[in-house]
């Protein structure tokens, strides 16, 4: 009977043993993916607030653009206008032909930014065929196509532009057959 009860007291503690082991290993587990979550976070966190590392062009430019906004109080309700002349272009489509008829108005604060844009005239004319002639009948033919051009036109027209910004485009005759 003695030899009995020893051999259940064994039983028993070995179910216990490998429990307790199983228990370490999910506890071992978890933390580790604990620390990886954490360390996720901060990594995302920490690294995704770091600004991209311009090149010396992009800072002077950037460095112009900021002092322009510093050195003079611009009213926000003065805008001036440039008159682009109208745009046809194809579209890119290539299953069928179609056509782009676009007059298009750039507003800018400041009139010495309107006399950039006539002296870049061929420029930024250039950059708005250029993107107009990418753009297919889809990309176009809804607002959120038209939002996403106006955009798109600002951008690539401020990267041009050395002592102002674009504010806003507006596209004063839309035509596409």
């Amino acid at each position: 009977m003695a030899e009995e009860t020893e051999e259940t007291t064994e039983a028993e503690e070995k179910p216990a043993g490998s429990s307790n082991s199983l228990l370490m290993i999910v506890i071992g587990v978890l933390a580790l993916l604990l620390l990886l979550s954490v360390g996720i976070i901060v990594w995302k966190v920490i690294l995704a607030d770091e600004p991209p590392k311009l090149s010396k062009e992009e800072k002077e430019i950037q460095e112009i653009k900021s002092a322009e906004t510093t050195a003079e109080i611009v009213d926000e309700q003065k805008e001036f206008f440039f008159s682009m002349e109208p745009f046809v272009v194809n579209l890119a489509d290539q299953e069928s032909k179609h056509y782009l008829k676009v007059n298009i108005e750039l507003g800018v604060r400041r009139k010495d930014i309107l006399d950039e844009i006539e002296q870049r005239n061929p420029q930024v004319r250039d950059i708005i065929l250029f993107v107009l002639m990418n753009k297919r009948f889809e990309e176009i033919n809804s607002l959120a196509g038209k939002k996403q051009l106006k955009h798109e036109l600002i951008s690539r027209i401020t990267n041009a532009l050395r002592t102002g910004t674009i504010q806003t485009i507006y596209l004063t005759d839309f035509i596409v057959q």
